[in-house]
């Protein structure tokens, strides 16, 4: 996952926002999902499928970069 491509194609402000926030503190602060869940006041494996269904989505709004 490229964040600057992310970043310059603007499509973080398609998903959802809590997908976003979880894109945004895994690979933009380098979070751990326990730290993204404490952070969120979810728990650990809420904070794991939010993230593999923010990336199914980027997948299909990007689907010339390998995600």
């Amino acid at each position: 996952l490229k964040a600057q491509q992310l970043k310059t194609n603007n499509q973080l402000d398609k998903l959802k926002e809590k997908e976003r926030l979880v894109i945004e503190l895994r690979y933009f602060s380098n979070l751990s999902f326990s730290q993204i869940a404490e952070n969120l006041n979810i728990r650990k494996n809420n904070a794991k499928v939010i993230h593999h269904r923010a990336l199914i989505t980027l997948k299909k709004l990007l689907p010339e970069y390998e995600i």
